[in-house]
Order: C-alpha cells, then structure tokens, then sequence
C-alpha cells in the first residue's frame, strides 16, 4: 500500500495559505467566534485541528503534530487493509456496514452539491465513498465505544471536504485529506452529547424536559402551540443534537454553527442546547397544519444568522432574582421560573 506523506516544509507551506491570523488557542477561537459568512477555510481547518487537540497550539510544531497524526492513520490503513483493499466495510461488524452502505449513497448528492464558491476541484478522480468507508471502518475497529449511527456520515463528508480544500490549495495528496478528516470526525463523535444519551432513555427524557421548560420561558407561544399538537422537543431534537445541525443546513451554514460550538469547548453542550431551542423558536408551524412534527421535519428555510444570534443571547441569559425565588419556592409552577442554559451566565 502506497500512502503518501508530505515533507514537514511542503505542509508549512500550507498552512501559511490562511490568513496569517491564528498562532496560538486564544487566536483559534477568536475566529472561531468570530461570525462570518466569508471565513478562510484553512484558518477554521487549523481552528478545528487545533480546538479538538488533533495538532498542539504552539503554530512553529503544527506541521510536526499533524504528521504525527497521520501518520498513525497511516498505520491504521496498512495494518488492516494491506491484503485487502477493495471493501474497506469488510471489516466492520454487519449492523455498521448496512448502515454505512444505505448513508454513504444516500449522502453522495450532498457532497457534490457543496457550492462552487467552498472551493473543492471535483472535477479529478477521488474516490469519495471509498474514502469516506475506509474513514469509519478503522473508526470502529480502533474506537469501538463510538457506535455508528445513522447520519454520522455527514460528519466524514463535510470533514473531508474541509480537508480536500486544504490539501487542494497546498498540493497535499489526498490519502492525507482522508487522514486529517478521520482525525476531525473521531475526535468530534467522541465528544456529542446526545450520543452517550442514547442508552439511558430517562436521562435523555430529561433532557429533553428541560429544554422544553426553557422554550416554555422564551418563547410561550411556539411551546403552547407544540404542547397543543403533543409534540415535544425530543421527538425531533435528537437528530439536531446528534448530527450537530448539519441535516438542517448546507455545508458553509453548518460550519458556522459548529464554529459557535466548537469556539466554547469549555461549555459546547450548552451551546448545543442553546442551538436546539434557537432552531426550535425559529420553525414555522401553521396553527391549522394536521400533523406538526411532519411540518418540522421539513422546514429547511433557517435564517442563519438570526440562529447565532439567537444561540448567543440564549447562552448569555440569566435569571432574574424574583424568578430565581419562584423556582425555589414553587417548583411546581416552571412558566415563572425564567431560564439558564450555562451555569458561565450566573
């Protein structure tokens, strides 16, 4: 198996293609949290690599940490596909592959309709699906604690195409792509929320009752209208929480809601709640409609920017005292206790 390694000079290169703006954590997540529309996609790929510990902050060791990551997948792909190279999904167990194999179709329209302006060169072979099932066949085998669930695979999609650009641009070859993009995608499922909800369904009714006490507290009317039509934010939340949002929006959207995320690692499931009730406040449900969840599920028209905005405010709110009493002192009565997401707000 030939697997090809740029030099250490070559990968400098090109990193240096990025804006000239981050060199430590603190200028990560600056422009991380900083919002735009139009942000340089190798400054958020080092943002990413360095946000979720994939290379170290200090920018004169990125190359050298990042060769050392791929070069452990690398590894990982002679170690298990040195006889075998045609069905990367012959290796994982029966469920995965049927799984993988209906979601890696099923998303390929997804990946070649990212917009011309991302800045990915489809036109060269690069053997996207095979790709993608190499990614979460070592993923299993070498991360067995992170199951695959369906959808997950948008995560390997926007991941490589984030990576593909960076490798395009500084003339990487493509097997390091893939490397970086499994690095991205374990270190990402490795951190969901909702994931380790999964198998405890009373800690993850409860979650879920919490976020529906807070829309109750932000915004009345959408949580009367929900309870009116026995829906609750658990019925279509779970999917918002376990795919991070990406099933709602297209590839630049998603990024920019993953930046807010990934920029508060320190308090990102918050975050992840305060983007589920932003989303939620924002889809519009006919009063008339004969079945609301079905309405939900297709609503695509977000406003992005008013989801940040909206996340952000949701993130900074506080209670105020005399709701802060009401829920000490009339815990049966939530509609007067106000809402806080993080406790960073107190």
């Amino acid at each position: 198996m030939q697997l090809k390694t740029p030099d250490e000079v070559v990968l400098t290169d090109a990193f240096r293609l990025g804006d000239g703006l981050i060199f430590n954590y603190m200028d990560a997540r600056k422009f991380l949290l900083t919002d735009s529309a139009k942000k340089n996609p190798i400054d958020r790929l080092i943002s990413y690599l360095i946000y979720l510990k994939i290379i170290v902050p200090n920018r004169s060791k990125w190359s050298q940490s990042l060769l050392k990551a791929t070069d452990m997948y690398y590894d990982h792909l002679k170690f298990y596909f040195e006889k075998s190279q045609d069905d990367p999904l012959a290796i994982v167990s029966t469920k995965t592959e049927t799984a993988l194999r209906t979601d890696i179709t099923k998303a390929m329209p997804y990946f070649k309709s990212i917009d011309p302006s991302f800045g990915l060169d489809l036109s060269k072979k690069i053997d996207i699906e095979f790709r993608i099932s190499r990614i979460f066949a070592v993923l299993e085998r070498e991360h067995p604690e992170i199951q695959y669930t369906q959808g997950y695979d948008k995560y390997g999609y926007i991941y490589f195409a984030l990576a593909l650009r960076f490798c395009q641009q500084g003339n990487l070859p493509l097997e390091f792509a893939e490397a970086i993009a499994y690095h991205l995608v374990c270190s990402t499922l490795s951190l969901i929320p909702m994931a380790r909800l999964l198998d405890n369904q009373k800690e993850l009714v409860k979650h879920f009752n919490d976020l529906d006490k807070i829309l109750l507290n932000y915004d009345r009317p959408k949580y009367n209208l929900l309870s009116s039509k026995g829906v609750s934010i658990l019925l279509f939340g779970v999917k918002f929480e376990l795919l991070l949002f990406s099933d709602e929006h297209d590839i630049e959207s998603t990024l920019r809601i993953w930046d807010q995320i990934f920029g508060r690692l320190e308090s990102y499931n918050y975050m992840i709640n305060a983007f589920t009730i932003a989303h939620t406040h924002q889809i519009k449900i006919p009063e008339n409609c004969i079945n609301a969840l079905d309405e939900i599920k297709k609503f695509k028209n977000w406003n992005v920017d008013q989801l940040i905005t909206d996340a952000g405010e949701l993130m900074a709110h506080k209670r105020s005292f005399k709701e802060s009493m009401c829920k000490y002192c009339c815990p049966k009565l939530p509609q007067y206790h106000g809402y806080i997401l993080s406790p960073d707000a107190l």
